[in-house]
């Protein structure tokens, strides 16, 4: 007699199989050795990410924009034997892992077909000795926290594997040496973070090489590379994505914004920046015409007259603001932002305690296409009522962060 399994075919089950929890997915497997196929080829398909406790994301407006829709799967303690046990019978399934030293050894023999690996404070001998050609399809490599790595230790996993995208977090041996190699040529997106002795030369040297370069992060890195990095931005002319972040005032003149001004981003991240002025705005805006996301969030220098003419140089480009934390922004701003770029997809304007509650009212009338819903994010202002219904094509978001007994400052806690 004919069953389910045999009505409905692997598309029709990666509907159903979506809506269910990775949990009950892996556990329902136990029903019968032909169910056990269906949820196989079901996450090979979709692909599963391994990840350790419930580690916080950072939000800059990715959750409307995710690139993949691997199945996660949170370990909650750092057990090898728990691993092996999951990794031998689901390992080619796996696209996407966490890994430290003690889960190294496992990961490496049972996923093969891993595309994207986080290493989380794996000593760099380790390193060296897992970079051989295990894993056929890695595109992404993350290296977080591991103090001790080397410039020697990364070249050889370039070497080793395709790799796209390269994140160095928080490793103050790496000088950038690394990247002045033929292997660099792969790159498509580079990232350095709190990595205290990254040259700026090795950098500007290694332009040479990086001819694929899309996307490029430098966020707290040593102040010498920001007072040049308008040499570096303007030997990579086709870079779409730039994220330049430091939480301290340097004496740099307007070098870097002209350099901005050169380019043709597509989305450009300058947070918690103060260096980022009325003026910046104005001189980097000249390159904003095919902008979709730009993040300003935390920039206590600029007010809302730089906002405003720097989105109406974005025009309909732009569908993504981020301009949370700034108490000089006010509603007539936003709403002449709302009418000069009418393709906004969120806006954000979370701690802008200038935004009262009509701005809902304004940014509904000031916009002109309403077929698009736009996401507005007011956590933290003045605003509090929203009448249901009223405004079909705007979706209200208040956050829950901080409550009212504990805040001095402007709270709401409803979700619209």
């Amino acid at each position: 007699m004919a069953t389910i399994l045999d009505v409905f075919n692997d598309d029709v089950w990666r509907l159903v199989l979506d809506w269910l929890h990775t949990d009950d997915i892996i556990r329902s497997e136990r029903v019968s050795r032909d169910w056990q196929d269906v949820i196989y080829r079901y996450l090979q398909s979709v692909g599963m990410s391994i990840e350790y406790g419930t580690r916080p994301k950072l939000w800059y407006g990715q959750n409307h924009k995710l690139s993949h829709s691997y199945r996660i799967l949170r370990i909650e303690e750092d057990n090898p034997e728990i691993l092996k046990n999951l990794l031998q019978k689901w390992g080619p399934c796996v696209k996407k892992a966490d890994c430290v030293h003690s889960t190294m050894e496992v990961i490496r023999k049972c996923c093969p077909n891993l595309k994207d690996i986080t290493f989380y404070g794996v000593p760099n001998d380790v390193l060296v000795s897992g970079s051989s050609h295990v894993f056929r399809k890695l595109k992404r490599v993350h290296f977080k926290g591991c103090n001790y790595l080397t410039d020697k230790s990364v070249r050889q996993w370039l070497a080793s594997y395709n790799i796209e995208e390269l994140l160095v977090w928080e490793a103050d041996e790496i000088t950038g040496r690394f990247l002045l190699s033929s292997h660099s040529t792969k790159l498509k997106r580079l990232s350095f973070k709190d990595c205290r002795g990254l040259y700026f030369r090795c950098l500007l040297s290694a332009v040479k090489y990086l001819t694929q370069l899309r996307k490029l992060e430098l966020i707290y890195c040593y102040k010498e590379i920001y007072y040049n990095v308008h040499k570096l931005l303007d030997e990579l002319p086709d870079l779409e994505d730039l994220c330049l972040r430091w939480e301290k005032r340097l004496d740099l003149g307007y070098d870097w914004a002209e350099a901005v001004g050169r380019m043709r981003l597509r989305r450009l991240d300058v947070s918690f920046n103060p260096n980022v002025t009325d003026e910046w705005l104005a001189r980097a805006c000249r390159g904003f015409g095919q902008l979709n996301e730009l993040l300003l969030e935390r920039c206590v220098g600029f007010t809302g007259r730089g906002a405003r003419a720097a989105c109406s140089a974005a025009g309909p480009a732009l569908q993504g603001l981020q301009l949370g934390s700034n108490t000089q922004l006010f509603n007539s701003y936003v709403e002449d932002i709302a009418k000069a770029c009418p393709n906004l997809v969120w806006l954000d304007l979370s701690f802008c305690h200038g935004i009262t509650n009509d701005i809902i009212e304004e940014v509904a009338n000031a916009r002109t296409v309403r077929n698009k819903k736009l996401r507005l994010i007011v956590e933290c202002t003045y605003v509090e009522d929203v009448e249901e219904g009223q405004f079909p094509w705007i979706i209200v978001e208040f956050g829950d962060y901080y409550s009212s007994k504990t805040s001095s400052f402007p709270c709401n806690t409803k979700k619209k």
